[in-house]
């Protein structure tokens, strides 16, 4: 990894946290207290956030987001705590209520968030599941809302690809983890983490990926890696929660 990469990270980072202190209010009044980073969720309202299953008055993204059949990772963001957070998956093109989803798996996601980002690594999806075929993610956990402590929900729509097709874009190919105002350790929980048994079986796969898919990205090596890594750190000491998200939109 070349000084020079984590010197520009940093130097795009103090350059943009004027505007990301402008915007970062904005942002925060376009999600609930728990949203999805990556892959991207469906758009929020504060009217629907403790309707089940997907806590938007939107269906299905008309984009769907890549999502790779093993090796993938989702990103969370709070803005305030929350509690019992459980993470869901249906293979269903629309699901409409939560008996549309299964637990995804358990094993290394917290009961707890407070301010923070936050990258847990995902399972390998059944094997009957194939690319091209859709997928939903479901976000459910509880949080305070009118001085109550009631369930909130958010739904993120993907299509499968092979690990080997997915395309890194943005939040895609970034996973760490911080808290409000501090840099948190660099490690998450690896594949290994995740207990196989919370995948159940799941429904007939589909063959076609969607024409209006997000494909648009560059596959990232080994080396790419590596400056993601550094660019995170210098991204994450100089932002507070609100401040990255902003910056980095």
């Amino acid at each position: 990894m070349k000084l020079s990469t984590a010197l520009t990270a940093t130097a795009i980072a103090t350059a943009s946290y004027a505007a990301a202190q402008d915007h970062g209010d904005e942002y925060s009044q376009t999600m609930g207290p728990v949203a999805f980073l990556w892959p991207p969720d469906r758009e929020w309202s504060e009217d629907s956030e403790n309707t089940a299953p997907c806590g938007s008055s939107s269906g299905p993204m008309s984009e769907r987001s890549q999502f790779p059949l093993d090796g993938g990772h989702i990103a969370l963001v709070a803005q305030d705590e929350a509690w019992a957070v459980n993470v869901r998956i249906s293979f269903r093109s629309n699901p409409t209520s939560l008996n549309d989803f299964q637990d995804w798996f358990a094993s290394n996601i917290t009961n707890e968030l407070d301010e923070a980002h936050m990258c847990y690594s995902t399972p390998s999806v059944p094997s009957s599941i194939k690319a091209g075929d859709f997928g939903t993610i479901q976000l459910e956990y509880n949080a305070i809302d009118s001085s109550k402590n009631i369930s909130h929900f958010a739904c993120a729509d993907v299509y499968f690809v092979e690990k080997d097709k997915f395309q890194n874009n943005g939040f895609s190919s970034m996973c760490f983890n911080t808290t409000d105002n501090e840099l948190a350790p660099a490690g998450t929980p690896s594949e290994s983490d995740v207990s196989p048994q919370n995948v159940n079986s799941a429904s007939s796969s589909r063959t076609a990926a969607p024409a209006g898919a997000s494909t648009s990205a560059a596959t990232t090596s080994a080396s790419a890696n590596g400056a993601i890594s550094s660019n995170n750190v210098a991204l994450g000491s100089v932002f507070g929660v609100a401040g990255l998200v902003a910056a980095l939109l």
